[in-house]
């Protein structure tokens, strides 16, 4: 029961590095937070009434789907601040629990598409020009490695200096 449990807790990180790798932040973006809750709790909160996930169906469906938000610029955005995150050694999950910073992830979420949109072609230019980074490198940065990401590194590091096997020559 405790190493499912801990299996658990494993794949629920995986879950919200990934989300974040696509520029959903668990805590503030309202599909991400429902995807969580359907994995952690095995509940979907679109069906749960008066959360703010329902209200949102209900409106999507009574306007049929028509001009639904995308949501394409602002997780570009939020997308990019979690690669510069990492480039500079910082673990975008925690990053992105601190209170201050989910209000700023919040208002990024509740942007006009409009001014989102010219903000991450701002935000495309500087990952151009700091490759991968929306800011020039700092002396002593150190790119962040999850610990699970870091294990499976550690084992392709061991695979590559014990070289090629007698099978692959």
């Amino acid at each position: 029961k405790e190493a499912k449990e801990e299996k658990k807790m494993i794949d629920l990180e995986k879950l919200k590095r990934e989300l974040l790798d696509e520029g959903q932040d668990p805590s503030t973006d309202l599909d991400a937070e429902r995807k969580v809750w359907l994995f952690e709790h095995d509940i979907d909160l679109e069906k749960v009434p008066g959360t703010p996930h329902n209200e949102r169906m209900i409106k999507n469906f009574q306007s049929r789907g028509k001009n639904l938000p995308t949501y394409a610029s602002q997780r570009y955005i939020v997308k990019c601040q979690v690669a510069d995150l990492k480039a500079r050694g910082i673990d975008p999950i925690e990053h992105f629990t601190q209170p201050d910073v989910m209000e700023k992830t919040r208002a990024i979420y509740k942007m006009d598409d409009k001014v989102a949109s010219k903000i991450a072609t701002q935000y495309e230019g500087l990952m151009e020009q700091y490759g991968g980074k929306l800011t020039p490198p700092q002396e002593g940065e150190v790119p962040f490695v999850s610990q699970s990401a870091e294990t499976v590194s550690n084992a392709a590091t061991a695979v590559v200096a014990a070289g090629p096997s007698k099978s692959q020559v």
